[in-house]
């Protein structure tokens, strides 16, 4: 209904600013790392572990939610779970600004690299802060969809299908707009 269209809208803008974070942030990183295969393996695997884990964690959120309601996936208060993702969509975007502002690339000890470890390193401190707070984002705002709709079938798919086109028209944004990185 009306009354899930702001979530909906906020699920296809954390998938298209996801989305074009992790085009700049693989371009970016291919000025201190070899651009290979395995380095394109490594830096999405820290991104995907990031959604992952931040998604295990807002879901434990919920889940404890429901434990001290005595309902299954019910949040403690109505709107818990919107006001929780707006604070993840917050961090996203903190998380982000202070990920490239702290970043320095000799934190792996060297000015350029070619190893994994190191690889994973760099891309621990650049992308898993702002791909956990979005992992952590999509889960609660799941949670708000199923909250305004009582149903999960619905919500999984509402929620999935806002982000994936809000993710294709994100990476489409940044090919169309070349942003240069200087």
């Amino acid at each position: 209904g009306a009354g899930i269209a702001p979530l909906l809208l906020a699920s296809a803008l954390a998938g298209a600013s996801l989305m074009g974070a992790e085009v700049l942030w693989f371009r970016f990183l291919r000025l201190f790392v070899l651009d290979t295969d395995s380095t394109f393996v490594v830096m999405l695997a820290v991104v995907l572990a990031g959604i992952g884990l931040g998604g295990m964690a807002a879901g434990s959120l919920c889940t404890r939610w429901a434990r001290a309601r005595g309902a299954p996936h019910a949040p403690r208060t109505p709107g818990a779970a919107t006001r929780a993702a707006i604070v993840a969509a917050a961090a996203c975007g903190i998380g982000l600004v202070l990920s490239y502002a702290l970043f320095d690339p000799r934190w792996a000890g060297a000015d350029w690299y070619i190893d994994a470890g190191s690889i994973a390193a760099l891309s621990m401190g650049l992308m898993f802060p702002t791909a956990f707070a979005s992992g952590a984002l999509f889960t609660l705002l799941g949670q708000a969809v199923h909250e305004a709709t009582g149903t999960d079938t619905q919500a999984v798919a509402w929620l999935t299908t806002a982000n994936t086109v809000g993710a294709m028209l994100g990476a489409t944004a940044r090919i169309t707009h070349r942003f240069e990185l200087r």
